[in-house]
């Protein structure tokens, strides 16, 4: 009865507030979802993983990932994954940033758009929807028993918000690197290290060059149980235009799809 009786004559904004604070306070939940991405280009096809998530203690999230075939087109329902199993990743909230166990040595592990899942996932995505500047309205035609809200984060809050992310992910990958450096003799490693920085002021060169051409735009519907205010599932949309290294206008889609269970 209070719980209902907190939900009656909420904002969007308010209603957004209510979730993120239940989802706070569960110490046990779990999702599954599908992503795909789409680069703009001739012959482009969609690559596209299915994934499942279970958090325990609150900070302790296990995430599974599914790579699908390339034969099938990405659709928004109704789509049949065949799929190949790979090793599960542990993540650990620090704060509120989310991170793997093991680092950038056990992301890259995992092939192709599955490495991913760690910045993908809907604890991730609502992490970061908490702090971006939003608009957030109530959809109509809600089921039963439910809120949809549609949120439109600010593309300058996600364009740097995808800077930083990237910009961590290069360092990562460099100190793995300079780690590996320290297990090779001594009379081998300077000739390492000069062709390593040498690659590595490169790709982050150009990297930089994209990221400073990036345009983010991205929309997102979080579904919600309107007795207990907790989310039910969440859905994403980002494209990502860019101008490549040799000029050329790019585009990039994502799509994101969870479900969450088993709150406790």
């Amino acid at each position: 009865m209070l719980t209902a009786s907190c939900t009656v004559g909420k904002t969007p904004q308010q209603w957004f507030e209510l979730t993120w604070a239940g989802l706070a306070g569960s110490d046990t939940l779990k999702f599954r979802g599908e992503a795909a991405l789409m680069v703009e280009g001739e012959n482009a096809q969609p690559e596209a993983f299915a994934y499942t998530g279970e958090l325990k203690n609150h900070t302790s999230l296990t995430l599974k990932a599914k790579l699908a075939s390339q034969e099938k087109v990405l659709k928004a329902a109704d789509r049949t994954l065949r799929t190949q199993q790979f090793k599960p990743l542990e993540m650990k909230l620090t704060g509120t940033t989310w991170s793997v166990k093991g680092g950038a040595e056990t992301v890259k592990n995992l092939p192709g758009l599955a490495q991913s899942i760690a910045r993908l996932h809907p604890l991730a995505e609502l992490e970061k929807l908490h702090v971006m500047k939003k608009q957030v309205t109530l959809e109509k035609g809600a089921a039963r028993g439910t809120r949809v809200l549609r949120i439109q984060t600010d593309p300058a809050d996600e364009s740097s918000y995808l800077r930083d992310l990237l910009t961590g992910e290069m360092a990562d990958l460099r100190q793995e690197w300079e780690l590996g450096l320290k297990q090779l003799p001594l009379i081998e490693r300077a000739s390492y290290q000069a062709k390593g920085v040498e690659v590595w002021k490169k790709s982050q060169a150009e990297m930089n060059s994209m990221l400073d051409t990036a345009q983010v735009q991205s929309l997102y519907h979080l579904t919600i149980d309107r007795k207990s205010g907790l989310p039910i599932r969440l859905t994403s949309s980002t494209q990502i235009r860019y101008l490549d290294r040799k000029g050329t206008r790019r585009m990039e889609s994502l799509w994101n799809d969870s479900r969450f269970t088993g709150y406790k």
